[in-house]
């Protein structure tokens, strides 16, 4: 079995140059939530891969920390900055079938409809720091259209956040 965790960047600061925004006090908070659910369901990623930007990276790292993986191994591509579905595919069907758990963190609409095509499941999209975990027991190679399933949505917990399952 194949679990993909599907993430975008934590919410970021406005009035910056795109590529430049770093997190905002809030996506920190969001980002080390998640990140703590993540370790609570005792993830094995062996992979991680962001976008360059400093809002992905960041959260991406903040990520890592938490589930103590080493964020000097975190993998960036300059094509993953708002990357199209058509990027995020090719990425996905060139990992080794010895990975299991992999994370990969992007921005959105994009990372969105990747969840969509993936799992041909129709949902209001990743929020700020939302995970989507999709699961197949199919090479990384045979990852396409419908190919795989949606195991939950992961979302930050405060008191104006709840946890969803789907």
């Amino acid at each position: 079995m194949k679990t993909l965790y599907i993430a975008r960047h934590a919410e970021a600061e406005s009035g910056y140059k795109d590529f430049e925004r770093a997190l905002s006090p809030n996506g920190y908070k969001q980002a080390m939530n998640v990140g703590k659910q993540l370790l609570e369901r005792n993830v094995r990623i062996q992979q991680i891969w962001a976008s360059p930007a400093v809002r992905t990276l960041t959260t991406a790292q903040i990520f890592a920390e938490q589930i103590r993986f080493d964020s000097d191994l975190i993998q960036t591509k300059e094509e993953l900055y708002n990357a199209s579905l058509r990027i995020w595919l090719k990425l996905i069907q060139s990992f080794s079938d010895n990975n299991k758990e992999i994370l990969i963190v992007g921005h959105n609409p994009h990372i969105s409809y990747l969840v969509e095509f993936l799992t041909g499941d129709v949902f209001e999209g990743l929020g700020t720091s939302h995970v989507a975990v999709v699961y197949s027991s199919k090479s990384w190679k045979e990852w396409n259209e419908k190919a795989v399933s949606l195991e939950s949505i992961i979302k930050p917990i405060d008191e104006n956040f709840e946890k969803i399952s789907i």
